[in-house]
């Protein structure tokens, strides 16, 4: 496997990541084909794996904690993404940021997320099909977290 660094962090991702969206709750999806599916992943090398909150009714985040546990003397990278609070995909420059992507609504999903993978940290979270360019970003507040 070769790994690339990510952006400025020291991170070394595999240049192969796995997007888990078909599993859990999804027509056919087997779980325990899912879980053969993401251990051999790991075994071959790729050590990024993407989610979401809404993939599979959250059992995709399920998954993703049980790989981690599986695994748990790996460094695996984690990436969930967090639903718009309005829930419309994808979102517009008619929607505000407080109609999409409040503080609140990101912390609460962030930690909804952390239940699902049974973790304290997941390295990357980031919002579901926004698009930058639709939102008045200056507005925005990191700090308030």
């Amino acid at each position: 496997m070769i790994y690339r660094r990510f952006g400025r962090t020291d991170w070394k991702l595999s240049e192969i990541g796995y997007g888990i969206w078909g599993m859990g709750c999804w027509k056919e999806s087997d779980d325990r084909q899912s879980m053969d599916s993401l251990n051999l992943a790991v075994e071959k090398g790729v050590n990024f794996f993407d989610t979401a909150w809404g993939y599979g009714e959250r059992q995709s985040e399920r998954l993703l904690g049980q790989l981690l546990k599986n695994h748990s003397g790996k460094k695996l990278y984690t990436a969930s993404k967090i639903p718009p609070k309005n829930f419309k995909w994808p979102t517009k420059p008619s929607y505000s940021i407080e109609e999409s992507y409040p503080n609140t609504h990101i912390r609460s999903y962030t930690e909804k997320t952390l239940r699902n993978l049974g973790q304290e940290q997941i390295e990357l979270t980031y919002s579901d099909l926004l698009f930058l360019r639709t939102l008045p970003w200056p507005q925005w507040h990191f700090d308030s977290f």
